[in-house]
């Protein structure tokens, strides 16, 4: 499982063209990637506002994903290795 840093959380509403009110919640993300220098920043679509409720900003986590490849849960990580630990702090110096 990737371990990912949340930097960010936001959600919002839009109207559709058949005039339907959409809510939307979002989740921007920090993780190491093979085919990236540094790290990648990624914004992921959550599920709920209720998904969001466990983000906390900074924290090392694992999400898991339902078939829509919407997050669905936030599980935080409490130890991280220290492979990851050293390739975040390298980018923010920390």
């Amino acid at each position: 499982m990737e371990v990912k840093m949340i930097v960010g959380y936001r959600s919002g509403e839009f109207v559709t063209e058949q005039g339907e009110k959409i809510e939307y919640f979002r989740l921007s993300v920090l993780s190491q990637s093979d085919d990236t220098t540094g790290l990648k920043a990624e914004e992921i679509k959550v599920r709920d506002a209720q998904v969001l409720e466990s983000a906390k900003l900074g924290a090392f986590v694992n999400l898991y994903f339902d078939d829509k490849k919407k997050c669905i849960l936030i599980n935080e990580v409490d130890n991280v290795d220290d492979d990851t630990l050293n390739a975040f702090t390298a980018v923010w110096g920390a």
